[in-house]
């Protein structure tokens, strides 16, 4: 299915009258025929269109979707946002009809976020140089241990993303992933620190060493058409245990497709992948999501942490999230963890691993094996 809306209609109107709106309006549609016969799309509201396609392969219809974005790109004075949904299992109509305008939402999303930042690139000249950038390993997986508070032994390590540049060297996330995100380009990102993860693991358990490592998806990734089969082919590949990789989300989301993204990771935590809430303790924080995902896991933000030794309130905060995840058979782990102090309160509060540069701050994968696979 593909959801097309066209973007700025009521600035049009507004400006130049509904005429010209309904104007746009019947050139959507007409371009629409030219790629889709008549009783494959439909009229949703003003400016929405729906086609459902059948009986196409994913290569078949990402082929189809080409071809209209590429008849769309040359049509001048016509925006339009698109969201699109390939699935050969048998699901509801209205669900994968949903999902499709959710991703729509989210491309126009960005549209509007975009519209006062003048782009030097398109955007697939910006995915040939970040393909071009992974395949010369430009892009490198940093790894930082987490370690049980009562022993101080490893319990495993978050995957983390580095950019390595000839002059200027690591480059942290913060340069470069906005950016990812802006050009909806941040999935190819978090597939390949899951497959370098994954290809550590591989190596690991071949050597006796079975680890937890965690990585972040991004919203945009866990809305991709056909996250979880992609992700299955990864893990298949290495023949990983699904249990030792943990996906780390974070509460803050948003609104704008919580429910398929709710859905796809129940989906992998049936599986039996873990699955992480991150950033607990940040101005989104919300326990109500606890009772939308079953969280294996729940990381408390090292701003609450960091807290945690000189303010009673946060220290008792911390206190109360750990023991109500105690009581929910949750695992917690405390981010940010720098001072012998933290860590004592942390430990008396039950919480069970930390992480943070009291352990080892993330370092490249040789680094990690030498210090902690022994």
């Amino acid at each position: 299915m593909i959801c097309a809306d066209i973007n700025d209609l009521r600035a049009v109107n507004e400006a130049q009258g509904t005429k010209a709106g309904d104007e746009l309006i019947c050139r959507l549609a007409n371009l629409l025929k030219q790629h889709f016969p008549r009783n494959q799309v439909f009229r949703l509201n003003s400016n929405e269109f729906d086609m459902i396609l059948e009986n196409l392969t994913e290569p078949e219809f990402e082929e189809k979707l080409e071809q209209m974005k590429a008849t769309l790109s040359l049509t001048a004075g016509l925006s339009v946002s698109l969201g699109s949904v390939w699935d050969d299992q048998e699901r509801n109509l209205d669900d994968v009809q949903k999902q499709a305008v959710e991703l729509m939402r989210l491309e126009k999303q960005r549209y509007y976020e975009n519209q006062p930042r003048t782009r030097k690139l398109g955007r697939t000249e910006s995915l040939r140089q970040l393909l071009q950038a992974i395949e010369r390993r430009s892009f490198r997986v940093f790894l930082q241990p987490k370690v049980f508070l009562n022993s101080g032994s490893l319990a495993g390590a978050e995957a983390l993303i580095r950019y390595y540049d000839e002059e200027k060297g690591i480059i942290s996330p913060a340069a470069f992933v906005g950016n990812l995100e802006r050009e909806n380009l941040i999935s190819h990102i978090d597939l390949f620190v899951l497959e370098e993860v994954c290809r550590m693991m591989e190596r690991w358990n071949q050597s006796g060493h079975a680890l937890t490592i965690s990585f972040n998806f991004s919203r945009i990734t866990l809305l991709s058409n056909d996250i979880v089969r992609s992700v299955e082919s990864i893990v298949k590949k290495y023949q990983v245990d699904r249990s030792r990789l943990e996906i780390e989300v974070t509460e803050s989301i948003g609104e704008l497709g919580k429910d398929t993204i709710c859905k796809v990771l129940r989906r992998f935590g049936d599986l039996g992948y873990r699955i992480s809430l991150d950033d607990f303790g940040t101005k989104y924080s919300n326990l109500a999501v606890l009772s939308d995902i079953r969280f294996d896991v729940l990381k408390l933000d090292k701003s609450l942490v960091s807290k945690s030794c000189d303010d009673r309130v946060s220290r008792q905060v911390v206190r109360h999230v750990i023991s109500m995840c105690n009581d929910l058979h949750i695992r917690t782990v405390a981010e940010g963890v720098e001072e012998e102090d933290q860590e004592r309160i942390l430990r008396e509060a039950n919480c069970e691993i930390g992480q943070g540069y009291r352990y080892g701050k993330p370092m490249a994968e040789d680094e990690f094996e030498r210090l902690w696979i022994r």
